[in-house]
């Protein structure tokens, strides 16, 4: 698979520790998909349902990651611009939305 670059750039400074815990989104269920409007979508943590895999893209359709079962990353979380798609079963999910932060 080729790895993945996002196209736009974050602004210095939008992302800190206080606002990931403001913008906290946390969900399960299948095939779950959060828009974020002109910004991105950081997961950090994910948890598959049962013994099944997911797929994860971000809003645009690009793929991020396949056969997922479990991700936790709370250092450097995964970045999905337009926000997340996920396919499959999802026990549990956490994330943090920031709409807004690109100008086009």
């Amino acid at each position: 698979m080729a790895k993945y670059t996002p196209s736009r750039k974050l602004p210095d400074g939008i992302i800190t520790a206080e606002r990931m815990l403001q913008n906290q989104v946390t969900f399960y269920g299948t095939d779950q998909s959060i828009s974020v409007q002109k910004g991105t979508f950081l997961l950090t943590t994910l948890v598959a349902d049962g013994s099944g895999s997911v797929t994860i893209k971000d809003g645009d359709g690009n793929t991020m990651l396949t056969g997922v079962t479990s991700f936790t990353q709370d250092h450097v979380p995964l970045r999905c611009d337009s926000g997340i798609q996920i396919t499959g079963d999802v026990a549990f999910a956490v994330g943090s939305a920031f709409p807004g932060v690109f100008n086009e």
